[in-house]
């Protein structure tokens, strides 16, 4: 789970603690050790994604947090995602489905990017990974996005040239059968500090696609340039021929 929830070590063990979004450091290096060894042994990436906050003392994930977990894997080339998450019961909170059996803003939250991963499902697994790396990596700012062995930005031709003002995961892709190439863009601000931004990215190709809630929406640019807006803890795929 990327973000963790801060506790005051004068409080009791039983006092809540202090709810404070922030990404673990070396987040993204524990994805890149695991998707680097499926990668190279030719097995799927699978991956739990967390939906639940399970203990009392653990805060309760948003849908950007959702969001943004799952952007995170597909960046990497994850072929399954599953829901960690625990049926209602007295013991537990922060369930997609309370104890008096009513749906929760989490069932609902997680309802809407599974219905959006399945509509992007048979393009996304058309191309095979080839690894992710970062823009505006900072190793005292944030340790969270550093790697380990990043994918070479400039051995990806789709791309010519990224402007953004915040940190970025992009995740990069190559079509399995005939010509073609993808890749994924993820608003990796810290939650700490949440900032919504605009990506503009130069693109070699003559067709784009993006994929915002799984749907395809072909673009167009004058320039070569093109603007991508994500919100805090957002990810898009897209396609580029």
């Amino acid at each position: 789970y990327p973000h963790q929830r801060m506790r005051d070590p004068k409080c009791p063990d039983d006092f809540p603690a202090k709810s404070i979004k922030k990404y673990y450091p070396h987040y993204i290096k524990s994805i890149e050790v695991v998707a680097d060894a499926c990668r190279e042994c030719g097995r799927d990436f699978w991956v739990c994604i967390q939906t639940s906050s399970w203990d009392k003392i653990i805060r309760e994930p948003d849908e950007a947090e959702l969001r943004v977990q799952a952007y995170v894997m597909l960046s990497y080339g994850a072929k399954a995602l599953f829901y960690f998450t625990f049926a209602f019961r007295n013991n537990r909170t922060g369930t997609m489905v309370n104890v008096r059996n009513e749906k929760t803003e989490l069932f609902f939250a997680s309802k809407c990017l599974t219905a959006e991963l399945k509509r992007l499902s048979d393009t996304y697994v058309s191309y095979k990974n080839l690894g992710a790396f970062n823009v505006n990596s900072d190793p005292e700012k944030t340790p969270y996005l550093e790697m380990d062995s990043p994918y070479s930005a400039q051995n990806f031709k789709t791309i010519s040239e990224i402007k953004c003002d915040v940190p970025l995961l992009v995740g990069c892709f190559e079509k399995k059968e005939g010509k073609g190439h993808a890749f994924t863009l993820v608003n990796m601000q810290d939650f700490a500090s949440p900032k919504d931004t605009v990506v503009k990215v130069k693109i070699n190709g003559t067709k784009v696609t993006s994929y915002p809630d799984g749907n395809p929406s072909e673009l167009s640019s004058a320039d070569g340039w093109y603007e991508f807006s994500l919100p805090q803890g957002e990810g898009i795929f897209v396609t580029v021929e």
